[in-house]
């Protein structure tokens, strides 16, 4: 709760060490996305998509594709993260293009969209 609270944080450096500790914890192989999607996390994911550090865009994506590769598409495609997404897609930072790309891949596969 306190890393979905301090994806808002105004300081760049509180946004990442949130975004980062929430891939982290991906990691698990027992890590599931309900709990941060009950907690309303998701749309705080998705607004990190236009996060001005790339490396929390990056992670952003990431944890998406986590949500999404543990069966949660649908929730992604519902936080409305798709127009961030596609946005992403032209990113000047090549990490985050890819990872974007991954996450539409993965919810296109699910029949998300």
């Amino acid at each position: 709760a306190v890393n979905i609270r301090n994806l808002s944080d105004e300081d760049d450096d509180v946004r990442l060490t949130a975004i980062e500790a929430l891939v982290t914890s991906t990691w698990d192989p027992e890590w599931n996305p309900e709990g941060m999607i009950e907690e309303g996390g998701l749309p705080a994911v998705v607004h990190c998509l236009g996060d001005e550090n790339p490396r929390i865009r990056s992670a952003a994506a990431s944890l998406l594709l986590a949500t999404a590769e543990r069966g949660d598409g649908d929730a992604v495609v519902l936080a409305d993260a798709m127009p961030g997404l596609e946005r992403l897609t032209g990113d000047s930072d090549e990490i985050v293009r890819i990872k974007a790309n991954e996450v539409i891949q993965a919810l296109q596969t699910q029949g998300c969209f």
